[in-house]
């Protein structure tokens, strides 16, 4: 009997499936072994043999939840099973869009797997909370075991069946199924974990650059896009994505608030099987939901937007189109504002410390080893809830106004030529307005 469960996995494997099956692994070879890394999750299938020789198919897909996302303490991702080997599954699937949704139909969700900062009574709670579980549900605590634990996370999978399901399949496939709970919880066990990697971390700091076509064909460049505005919030959409169509009409009404400031909302329209009756869906929509700002295109190709795997995805590029924070996942609107208002924050006061409007000025310097300040560094400074970008000067100082006195993450995320430093490496300030200090060492590699 399959567990009350609602694994939230909606319309979002059509985006998930945008690459392929395999979507989620970054799968490995060398000379002596075969593996399969899950960073987004913070593991790596050591020997996945058991796993290759499932008649069916095995895909690991993120969930692509807003509840899911809202919660940076928890990562989540659906072990799905098809009844097809991988290269009939792919076959079925790169057909057409028909083709897809009657490869879905065939699926079956065999379990999740869930990385959390807690124990397992923290993410039944967690669970509970997010309506992934029902709030009566007590007895899948026995079937949610924990497979690992590293860096302060703890690992855990949970595993369904469906003896409905199991009965309708041929009997090698049936097997197959019943099989799934006791392999996946074996090679699991035997997985190396880690600390989860969010490629959304490593965005800050890049150029967003594309050129694509408006939703009536016209070429359309991000140069173009981004130029009027001093800074754009570039939101990442699509006619299937439940959450995004929810949002349009607030963000209708957040994009006249923008251009009050300067500012303004670009959509980019994301679909698995674009074509004119597509488009006019979309067109459609825009004029149901009363949106106000430009939509184009997602470009394709596009190495920066290639990482999104969830949506609706908020991006915040200033005119060249550096990306000035972590970009936002899921339908957040509260806070899109508060983001952008504290990007378009330029305090200039004589010293550090606290100016006339209560806000606190935090200084970073950033230095050679011979004491020697360092032009351009991009600095990343970080709070709980969002990231922004500063530059330093010729004296080496990039400022961040900020509400409060706390202690602040800080990143370097990209420095002069010819000097060495680590993207995950983080320097936290004082809890009191202060300036603190990086050096930077000379790359040897470079010399």
């Amino acid at each position: 009997m399959k567990k009350n469960i609602c694994i939230l996995f909606m319309v979002f494997v059509l985006a998930a499936f945008g690459a392929g099956m395999v979507v989620y692994a970054e799968e490995t070879q060398n000379d002596t072994e075969d593996f399969e890394e899950y960073k987004g999750l913070g593991f790596t299938v050591k020997n996945p043999e058991g796993w290759e020789g499932l008649k069916g198919s095995l895909v690991i897909m993120p969930l692509s939840s807003t509840a899911i996302n809202d919660n940076p303490e928890l990562y989540g991702a659906q072990l799905c099973y098809f009844p097809l080997t991988e290269e009939e599954a792919n076959e079925n699937y790169g057909a057409d869009e028909e083709s897809a949704l009657e490869l879905i139909k065939k699926m079956s969700v065999a379990g999740a797997v869930f990385t959390i900062k807690g124990d397992k009574e923290i993410l039944l709670e967690t669970l509970k909370e997010l309506e992934i579980v029902e709030p009566d549900e007590e007895d899948i605590q026995e079937d949610i075991i924990q497979v690992g634990e590293a860096d302060g996370y703890q690992f855990f999978v949970l595993s369904l069946s469906d003896d409905e399901y199991a009965a309708a399949l041929d009997e090698e496939y049936a097997e197959d199924y019943r099989n799934l709970p006791a392999l996946l919880t074996k090679e699991l066990k035997q997985a190396e974990y880690y600390a989860p990697v969010d490629k959304m971390n490593d965005l800050a700091g890049r150029t967003l650059s594309f050129t694509t076509t408006d939703l009536d064909g016209n070429t359309v460049t991000s140069e173009e896009l981004f130029k009027d505005n001093e800074i754009t919030m570039v939101n990442l959409w699509g006619v299937w994505c439940i959450n995004c169509v929810n949002e349009m009409e607030e963000l209708a009404a957040i994009h006249e608030r923008l251009q009050e400031k300067g500012c303004g909302i670009i959509g980019l329209e994301w679909e698995q099987d674009p074509g004119e009756e597509t488009y006019q869906e979309a067109r459609d929509l825009m004029d149901e939901k009363g949106t106000n700002y430009p939509s184009v295109l997602m470009p394709e190709d596009n190495e920066i937007l290639e990482q999104v795997t969830s949506f609706p995805a908020t991006f915040y590029v200033n005119r060249e189109g550096l990306i000035m924070t972590k970009p936002i996942i899921g339908a957040r609107v509260k806070e899109y504002e508060p983001t952008l208002d504290a990007l378009l924050t330029d305090a200039s006061p004589s010293e550090n410390g606290s100016d006339e409007s209560g806000s606190y000025i935090y200084r970073v310097f950033v230095k050679d080893e011979e004491d020697h300040p360092l032009e351009k560094v991009v600095v990343q400074f970080c709070d709980d809830t969002s990231c922004r970008l500063g530059k330093t000067d010729e004296d080496g100082c990039a400022e961040f106004e900020v509400p409060e006195e706390k202690s602040y993450e800080v990143h370097i995320e990209k420095a002069p030529d010819g000097y060495a430093f680590d993207k995950d490496e983080t320097v936290n300030t004082q809890e009191t307005a202060s300036d603190t200090t990086i050096i930077l060492k000379k790359d040897e590699g470079k010399e």
